[in-house]
């Protein structure tokens, strides 16, 4: 059940992957994500 990523969708899943092990968190919503990128704690 494969079916093919744009690379948009995929850069996007690759940043959110990616700084959540950079976070040392669990994978959040997109939204939350970019909230945390904006407003660093």
């Amino acid at each position: 059940m494969t079916r093919r990523y744009t690379r948009a969708e995929f850069e996007t899943l690759f940043d959110h992957m990616f700084g959540a092990v950079l976070l040392g968190a669990t994978p959040q919503p997109i939204n939350e994500f970019s909230a945390v990128q904006r407003h660093p704690i």
